[in-house]
């Protein structure tokens, strides 16, 4: 049965609120329902701001750190000369670098 002839079946049904119920709901730009695609985004969009709740509830520990960080401490080969090279450098710089057995080498 179409949506006019249950119009007409029904007549105590309140009138069509939207131009678009009066067509049979068949017009694909109008949501009358709730149903929509992506309403909270899509994945686990929203686990810092409007999914906090849920994530921090089922997944405690998701986000953070546990820790400190470290960085690896580089240690330069010994037999090797440091050579810098660099468009500008100070008089200080430069006499430290000669200092340490390293060279320096200006680029234009």
């Amino acid at each position: 049965m179409g949506y006019q002839q249950h119009r007409r079946l029904c007549p105590s049904l309140s009138p069509p609120t939207h131009s678009d119920e009066s067509l049979g709901k068949h017009l694909p730009h109008r949501h009358i329902g709730k149903h929509q695609k992506h309403l909270g985004g899509r994945g686990n969009a929203g686990g810092i701001d409007h999914h906090r709740i849920l994530f921090d509830k089922y997944h405690p520990g998701y986000f953070g750190k546990v820790g400190m960080r470290t960085r690896p401490k580089g240690v330069l080969p010994s037999d090797q000369p440091v050579v810098v090279k660099s468009k500008l450098i100070s008089k200080i710089a430069e006499k430290k670098i000669k200092e340490a057995g390293g060279a320096v080498v200006l680029t234009a």
